[in-house]
């Protein structure tokens, strides 16, 4: 893709730059309503920049851009989790109080803390037996049996019902991210590992050793809730993605590789990641090892299958589609981060800052072990830097719409979308570095993939 005019990266970085103001004045006055608006202002800004720029803040986009959805999660997140209500017209609240007393409601019973009731919360709702704040209902709301007894209320309820639930939307979004990857590999992808396989089996032995024992170690030192711990460990198992391509190829290593480890990560994930979950996290979270499993067959392995077959049926006659399935996969992973993000909040409010410093430790010893182990069994440098960034960037988000299988995204899923944004960081200043610090290409990269030629940086 051709880079803009340096112009016009330089004026959208003064728009970031001149909305970053607007939020910290917003900030430091207490003018709440500008705070959102004004940060995500900046991070768009910010985002189209990299996207248009050139060098390393084009490197950064992806990173850039992952941080920017974040950023709208969290500032939005009321109108991504209240929009079903403005796609029913009789969920709409009639008055203030009513939409009061209607989120204090749904709050206090979401069993899966999506912003919405199931069928089965809605029918089981007992007032009395809820410890809702008085100051939340007036009189009429509820009678001395604790029933509900204001009639515009029991239909905004039942309007509730009808509105749109986001979390359906993982599953289908994954499966999309995962058949545009498919469409991105090829046989020889699966084949190439005749040629390198003693590299590409100690990259797979790390990366399903390394990140869940890491994961798991920290999950038990940092004392966070259970499922959010159990989140640390299903990053730890999940296998690498696109990301682990595209740094490859910023960092001048063994693109092939690359790619054919993430293929066999890929394919072996929904049987490894679900027993390797039963055995670090199994008191953690509550799950049924062969349903995970058949579950991440439908949203892994069969839509990556169905690309692989698109692949060579139709993809090479339509080259215009080299662009397009990799732009499919980002949005697709952008998407899901919004909504995460916004379902989860508060969680993520409350343990944030913690959760950054285990996904910081996460990802940075998932790269140095692997390189180090790489390198303890005599494997060239070009071999330990790709197997670094194999191992230390995970496709994390497979682990987010795992989570929403389980319906535990605002918890289980807390990790991946913080997981992310931090290893594209990390990632992006190491693949910089080594990219200015070149070693003999004594495996040669056999083929660079268009994959990694659309999303990586130009020369």
């Amino acid at each position: 893709m051709k880079t803009a005019s340096p112009h016009v990266s330089r004026l959208l970085l003064g728009l970031s730059a001149v909305s970053a103001i607007v939020f910290v004045s917003a900030w430091a006055m207490g003018k709440i309503f500008w705070i959102g608006p004004a940060l995500t202002g900046s991070f768009l800004c910010l985002s189209l920049a990299a996207s248009t720029g050139q060098g390393s803040l084009r490197q950064l986009a992806f990173t850039v851009w992952i941080a920017t959805s974040v950023v709208i999660g969290m500032s939005f997140n009321s109108w991504f989790i209240g929009i079903g209500r403005e796609l029913v017209p009789e969920a709409n609240g009639s008055d203030s109080h009513t939409e009061a007393v209607l989120d204090r409601v749904i709050k206090t019973i979401d069993g899966d803390e999506d912003g919405l009731l199931s069928l089965q919360e809605f029918t089981r709702i007992d007032f009395q037996g809820l410890e809702l704040d008085d100051e939340h209902f007036a009189d009429g709301d509820v009678n001395k049996d604790g029933v509900i007894d204001r009639p515009e209320l029991l239909d905004e309820l039942a309007g509730e019902q009808r509105c749109f639930r986001f979390k359906t939307l993982f599953i289908p979004i994954l499966q999309i991210i995962m058949f545009a990857m498919g469409t991105t590999l090829s046989v020889a992808d699966f084949t190439r590992v005749y040629k390198m396989p003693a590299g590409v089996l100690i990259g797979l032995v790390c990366q399903f050793t390394i990140m869940p024992l890491i994961g798991f170690g920290l999950a038990v030192t940092f004392g966070l809730p259970p499922e959010i711990a159990a989140g640390l460990v299903l990053v730890g198992c999940s296998p690498s993605g696109l990301a682990s391509n595209v740094m490859a190829f910023i960092a001048k290593a063994n693109v092939a590789m690359s790619v054919t480890m993430t293929a066999f990560s890929t394919m072996l994930a929904p049987l490894l990641t679900p027993l390797l979950m039963k055995m670090l996290a199994g008191e953690m979270v509550e799950f049924e090892v062969p349903k995970m499993m058949w579950d991440m067959t439908k949203i892994v392995l069969l839509p990556v299958l169905a690309g692989l077959v698109f692949h060579h049926l139709v993809y090479h006659r339509l080259k215009w589609l080299d662009r397009v399935m990799p732009m499919v996969s980002i949005v697709g992973i952008l998407i899901m981060t919004v909504l995460t993000v916004a379902i989860g909040r508060d969680d993520l409010m409350r343990v944030g800052l913690l959760l950054i410093l285990a996904c910081l430790i996460h990802s940075t010893a998932g790269f140095g072990l692997g390189y180090f182990v790489c390198r303890l069994l005599g494997r060239d440098q070009l071999t330990c830097r790709t197997i670094a960034l194999e191992v230390g960037l995970q496709n994390s988000g497979m682990a987010t719409g795992l989570a929403a299988k389980l319906g535990k995204v605002a918890t289980l899923g807390l990790v991946p979308i913080v997981f992310g944004p931090v290893m594209n960081i990390i990632a992006s200043m190491l693949a910089n570095w080594w990219r200015t610090h070149p070693v003999e290409q004594l495996t040669p990269n056999v083929e660079t993939t268009n994959r990694t030629q659309t999303l990586g940086p130009s020369e």
